[in-house]
């Protein structure tokens, strides 16, 4: 799951209605993209001075991460680590 399908409320129904109807039982959702942005709001120090904090994706993780466990769905962070 991208991070905009994510923070997108009807793009995240969607998705949760697959995953209500069908085996999905998982979703990986980027939460650091390859050019280093963080997707959510975080207190990281060193994330914010460097302007690395995309606030507008996903705007509560808490909340989505909750919203995914009504759902009986694992979320799994994606985090590119090195951009080929």
């Amino acid at each position: 799951m991208s991070s905009y399908a994510a923070g997108d409320s009807g793009l995240k129904a969607a998705m949760l209605e697959l995953a209500d109807t069908t085996e999905i039982n998982a979703f990986v959702v980027d939460v650091k993209d390859d050019y280093g942005t963080i997707t959510y709001a975080t207190d990281v120090p060193m994330a914010n001075e460097l302007g690395l904090v995309e606030k507008s994706l996903i705007k509560d993780i808490d909340a989505f991460v909750e919203t995914l466990s009504e759902h009986g769905v694992i979320p799994i962070a994606r985090v590119v680590c090195f951009k080929d």
